[in-house]
């Protein structure tokens, strides 16, 4: 191994091939060992693979274990980086789509081994049951979110979901009310102690969220 450059701590070129290497202790004890990559072998490459392997141990996953799965992943993904990082009810809706569609049908493979086709096929099982294309969708989108982060701590080396295909999503066109449908349901509404709620929404064309939003003040 040729000497190590000043302040770069691990990060080493060795003799034998040139090829540039970080090396660390993990958690469980094991020296953890991180290789840039054969089309960009720089000493820049090993740090980025080094620092997001460092990453990935202070976040509770540990890089040494090659048995760490897609569903033990997600849920250090989920409680201990997403958590702080997203409002409550965006960690409630991936919470729910991890744990009620994407942990039962990919969660005991491999990480390091997720495949597309395994994500499209978890997507098809979805789909066969039921489930809108549109919320197979955002399974989708969960999953790739996850593994992106996995990508950059360094646990695996491309992103499964993004590379599978999503199914189509069925274009449904919007009737809006016309004129008179508006009077009308304004009509019915007379009294009722949402009346306002329609109201608003109706003339500013808010969406539920953001008219349920609304305060009096």
């Amino acid at each position: 191994m040729s000497k190590r450059g000043n302040s770069e701590g691990s990060i080493y070129q060795r003799k034998s091939d040139g090829r540039w290497v970080g090396s660390f202790v993990g958690a469980t004890g094991k020296r953890v060992y991180v290789y840039a990559g054969k089309s960009d072998n720089t000493q820049r490459a090993a740090r980025r693979k080094y620092d997001a392997a460092k990453r990935a141990e202070a976040e509770g996953v540990s890089a040494t274990d090659g048995r760490l799965t897609v569903e033990r992943f997600l849920d250090t993904w989920l409680h201990d980086h997403m958590a702080t990082r997203v409002l409550p009810s965006t960690f409630r809706s991936y919470e729910t789509k991890v744990r009620l569609h994407i942990s039962p049908r990919i969660g005991r493979i491999r990480l390091t081994r997720l495949s597309p086709q395994q994500v499209e096929k978890m997507m098809g099982d979805s789909l066969a049951k039921g489930i809108v294309a549109r919320s197979v969708h955002h399974h989708r989108a969960v999953l790739r979110a996850g593994l992106n982060v996995a990508m950059r701590w360094g646990l695996v080396g491309r992103n499964a979901a993004a590379l599978a295909e999503p199914p189509k999503v069925p274009e449904y066109k919007v009737r809006p009310l016309s004129l008179a449908d508006a009077k009308a349901l304004l009509k019915c509404m007379a009294g009722d102690r949402l009346e306002a709620l329609y109201t608003v929404a109706l003339s500013m064309g808010l969406r539920q969220s953001e008219a349920l939003g609304l305060r009096w003040s």
